[in-house]
């Protein structure tokens, strides 16, 4: 994480952040948990640095120096662990207080789950018009509208696009219709599978190490997906002669990871691109 780009710097001066979960066993057991659940696991690892530092007792003795060496690299490691993890989740928490992405997400889940349309339209309406709210999402909100209720006789997706104030939006609506709307797709967009499940049904009977890669992209929803089943059913099991036998893995691939940034910017490009430089 390059945190020069937004000028924000970590306890020990430095500017970049590495996160790797063969390095940081904290990210490792967090790295596919929400944000909502990783402020839960901050609060915990603060708790846990401030019992640490408050049993650093007074050193007296020789004895204490050298109790105060061996346990030192530990605390220092938990420290720079503390220091560098508050930094992240701080400037996430900015960026989702800055554009509203609290009620951007909760709106979209209920897109997708709760179809209550007289309450979504409501409040959609209110993020669209909204000053904090950027452009992009706007527009991801307003597809996600579209793809949900694209045959229904309520739906007030030109309403939504005018209110935008911007003449390119319906035109990008109906083109992206005309890429993943339903006359288009042949899977149940908004059914209520869980993707662990379906990996769960696809990879059934797996004798080898299966290589999954998508061209295209693939997003963390399919790493979290992939992550859950080899650790929940692809554990080593004991056979015969108390002998070892490890089972096989799925390794997830593709072109280029995808967000919904990057998604739009295949489908609508040009739109899209000029959306960011204004």
């Amino acid at each position: 994480i390059h945190f020069k780009l937004f000028s924000l710097l970590t306890g020990d001066g430095t500017q970049d952040i590495i996160l790797s979960p063969q390095y940081d066993e904290f990210y490792a057991k967090n790295v596919h948990k929400n944000f909502g659940d990783i402020g839960t696991t901050i609060k915990d690892l603060m708790d846990t640095f401030n019992l640490k530092r408050k049993g650093q007792k007074e050193i007296t003795s020789i004895a204490d120096m050298k109790e105060f060496v061996e346990g030192y690299p530990a605390f220092k490691k938990l420290s720079g662990t503390v220091s560098k993890h508050l930094s992240v989740v701080g400037h996430l928490s900015n960026l989702v207080a800055r554009y509203n992405l609290l009620e951007i997400s909760r709106l979209e889940q209920e897109l997708v789950v709760y179809p209550d349309h007289s309450s979504v339209v409501q409040r959609l309406k209110l993020l669209v018009t909204d000053p904090k709210v950027r452009k992009h999402d706007v527009l991801r909100l307003i597809l996600l509208y579209a793809l949900r209720y694209e045959r229904s006789s309520s739906s007030q997706v030109e309403d939504l696009c005018r209110m935008t104030g911007d003449s390119r939006v319906a035109p990008a609506v109906k083109g992206f219709l005309r890429y993943g709307g339903a006359a288009h797709r042949s899977l149940d967009l908004f059914g209520t599978q869980d993707p662990v499940r379906i990996t769960q049904r696809l990879f059934k009977g797996l004798k080898e190490d299966l290589i999954v890669f998508v061209v295209g992209g693939v997003t963390y929803e399919e790493s979290l997906a992939v992550a859950s089943f080899n650790a929940l059913h692809l554990k080593p099991s004991t056979g015969s002669g108390n002998q070892s036998n490890p089972r096989p893995r799925v390794i997830l691939g593709g072109t280029n990871v995808l967000n919904s940034k990057a998604f739009l910017e295949q489908i609508i490009p040009t739109l899209f691109s000029e959306m960011e430089r204004e």
